[in-house]
């Protein structure tokens, strides 16, 4: 007699960077927050990302990391790169999203590795399509159903209006037409996939769960000046950024915007990669820092002042400050693909040399902050880990197995 309870599914996430187990980047945050959501619905979990680390217990998941080192791919890299840039003058920037498509075909162990994790798992999901050409081919050896979420249109990036944007369209929609199901991130996103003949379903980015409680806010100061030697101001602004160049940009804004206000009340404090440690004229760059530090900077911060004049997708760091209740100023860009209005939840502009006035008026002016970061609060807790991740149940609903 058969027993119609359905098998839990082992999942393989395929990740493309190397820092899943870091969970700072915005690609990092969303994946284990999905692989965390997924857990109670799977066997199993395995995740393989390009990371310089053996395989390590992470939450839920097993993580194993594959450094890209093959000779080949170095000599293939070199000339692609010498190609590119000595002969066509386009900028790293701008060659790096078709480079990421073509470097994993002169890469066998990573071939190999990913042969493995097709063959033990029963679903397959990719994060973001650049392994597809390896990946798919297992998935239909094995007839394992592939899943590939698309983190943000990153053909967007080349050099619009000539030769390199067209070949990096083409490979990117070829990569992504070759899974079975489509996962977009953003509402444009799946809109510009639709518009070009792919299915995908939206599953945008979720609100982070709430923080444990913190100190107070002067226990807070007295503790991140004793330990990190951190001296904080009267009235603080944010930025988080990873070392990406769009983050790297915004620090050079934030730079002129706190020199153009030059109040000692008043201090800009960067947390991440995307700038050194370092003081200057009413900046004040701390490097990376571990999770309390950032989470007790996003308490003590009066603003989060995001000035992203570029970038693709939907900005994690802008989720995150809206989601703890903060008052966010930032542009269109920092807003992108969010479902905001000025005023109410955020203050979107993109004047930056309006930022200045609008920083001291904010300050002066506790209750709007707190009615803003209220309404921030309100707006993005609609997207829930149920809601937002439920594409992805949905589709290992459809492909689950009954045991015989």
């Amino acid at each position: 007699m058969n027993d119609a309870t359905p098998v839990l599914p082992r999942i393989a996430i395929f990740y493309p960077w190397g820092d899943f187990t870091e969970g700072r980047s915005g690609s990092s945050i969303r994946t284990g927050s999905m692989a965390e959501f997924l857990a109670p619905h799977a066997a199993g979990i395995r995740v393989l990302d390009t990371g310089n680390h053996a395989r390590i217990q992470h939450g839920p998941c097993i993580v194993e990391g594959i450094s890209p080192r093959s000779r080949l791919r170095k000599i293939a890299g070199a000339f692609y790169f010498g190609l590119f840039s000595l002969v066509l003058r386009h900028s790293r920037r701008e060659t790096n999203p078709l480079w990421w498509h073509i470097a994993p075909r002169f890469d066998q162990p990573l071939r190999r590795r990913i042969e493995a994790y097709v063959e033990w798992a029963d679903i397959v999901l990719l994060e973001y399509p650049f392994w597809m050409d390896l990946v798919a081919p297992a998935c239909r050896r094995y007839n394992k159903p592939l899943v590939v979420t698309i983190h943000d249109i990153l053909s967007a990036q080349a050099a619009r209006g000539d030769c390199l944007h067209a070949m990096t369209e083409h490979v990117e929609l070829a990569a992504i037409g070759k899974a079975d199901h489509v996962i977009a991130m953003s509402k444009s996103d799946q809109t510009f996939l639709v518009e070009k003949g792919i299915n995908a379903l939206l599953s945008p980015v979720p609100a982070p769960q709430p923080r444990a409680s913190m100190p107070p806010k002067t226990a807070l100061s007295e503790r991140l000046q004793r330990q990190y030697g951190i001296s904080l101001p009267a009235s603080i602004c944010l930025f988080v950024g990873s070392n990406h160049l769009p983050n790297i940009e915004a620090v050079a804004v934030l730079e002129k915007i706190a020199a153009s206000l030059d109040d000692a009340r008043i201090t800009f404090i960067v947390a991440g990669k995307c700038a050194e440690k370092g003081t200057g004229r009413g900046l004040q760059a701390l490097g990376q820092v571990d999770e309390f530090v950032l989470q007790a900077l996003h308490e003590l911060a009066d603003i989060i002042v995001i000035p992203l004049t570029s970038g693709t997708g939907t900005s994690i760091k802008t989720v995150e400050a809206m989601a703890a209740g903060k008052t966010v100023l930032g542009t269109s860009v920092a807003f992108r693909n969010l479902d905001v209005r000025s005023g109410h939840d955020c203050i979107v502009e993109d004047n930056l040399a309006a930022y200045p006035d609008i920083i001291k008026s904010l300050l002066d002016d506790p209750e709007r902050r707190m009615a803003l970061g209220h309404a921030a609060r309100e707006t993005m807790s609609r997207n829930t880990p149920a809601r937002v991740f439920q594409p992805y149940l949905d589709i290992i609903g459809a492909n689950g197995k009954t045991p015989a």
